[in-house]
């Protein structure tokens, strides 16, 4: 399954095939456990211990197709673009590719670039001061930016604002194993003739993040702050041979004196709430103004 184009490939149908074979499996193993624990006081006593030994096992069996219904998903996404992501991502990420391409970038604009962060910046806040296009794509990673950006479209752009990485933690990558990739993307980034402002990655809020996103997610790895920490060390080793990126610490402005994201800058201990929405237009603005 070479392919990590937009579109799905063979392959990923063969998967997302599986994939619904488990959860129909998985389905009628719950209905079936259902039906026996209400059906329970109809069946003779010799049989019951029998009963409950098989619903234990297809208990653990509904568990067991669960797991690997969510291997699939996330094996799926790791063959098409190189990281963990669900499917709907793939989807939302092949569109915002494909609305990309067909859109130039205005001459002089501000142009950012990155993952979630980055596009659910409210653009409005920017336009105010100057016109802005958002290539952020939710669930992107470092290897992503570095097969979507496109130089020659940023050749008039008048500067560059990125900021990546913590979906590449998040995956279980390790700062020091994503330096080839960090200095790839420096040196593309460094051919082009705008200004680049890399902004560090921030934190996450450990105790948000455990309440809000691994109960939902516990496959992912918690990015804590030492982690993000080594990440931005290495970003700026690979990008301090290019005069023209600029490596911005922005950890100050959203962190307290614990080194984690503050409560009221965040929704879920990594995504920004709209006070940390505003936060970062002012900071990516005063460093555009400069």
């Amino acid at each position: 399954c070479p392919s990590r184009s937009g579109s799905p490939n063979r392959c990923d149908n063969i998967s997302y095939g599986k994939y619904n074979l488990f959860m129909v499996a998985r389905f009628l193993c719950n209905g079936l456990v259902t039906f026996i624990f209400t059906n329970v006081g109809r069946i003779e006593k010799s049989m019951r211990i029998i009963l409950m030994a098989f619903v234990c096992a297809m208990i653990s069996f509904s568990f067991f197709i669960g797991t690997k219904a969510n291997s699939i998903r996330r094996a799926v996404a790791e063959v098409q673009y190189g990281y963990s992501v669900y499917p709907e991502l793939q989807i939302a990420r092949a569109n915002k590719l494909e609305a990309h391409e067909n859109i130039p970038v205005p001459d002089g604009a501000l142009f950012l670039i990155g993952d979630s962060i980055m596009e659910l910046m409210p653009t409005e806040l920017l336009l105010q001061r100057f016109q802005t296009a958002n290539y952020g794509i939710r669930g992107d990673n470092i290897r992503g930016v570095l097969e979507r950006i496109n130089t020659n479209q940023l050749a008039n752009a008048g500067a560059v604002v990125i900021m990546i990485g913590v979906n590449d933690l998040q995956a279980g990558s390790s700062p020091e194993g994503l330096e080839e990739s960090l200095r790839s993307l420096s040196s593309n980034l460094c051919s082009i003739g705008a200004p680049v402002y890399w902004l560090s990655t921030l934190p996450v809020n450990p105790g948000e993040y455990q309440r809000e996103i691994l109960t939902r997610s516990p496959t992912l790895t918690m990015p804590t702050p030492e982690l993000v920490a080594a990440l931005n060390n290495v970003i700026l080793s690979s990008t301090a041979e290019c005069p023209r990126i600029n490596y911005i610490d922005i950890w100050p402005s959203f962190t307290g004196i614990d080194g984690v994201l503050l409560v009221d800058k965040t929704i879920d201990g990594l995504h920004l709430s709209s006070n940390g929405m505003a936060l970062l237009a002012e900071v990516i603005s005063s460093i555009y103004l400069q």
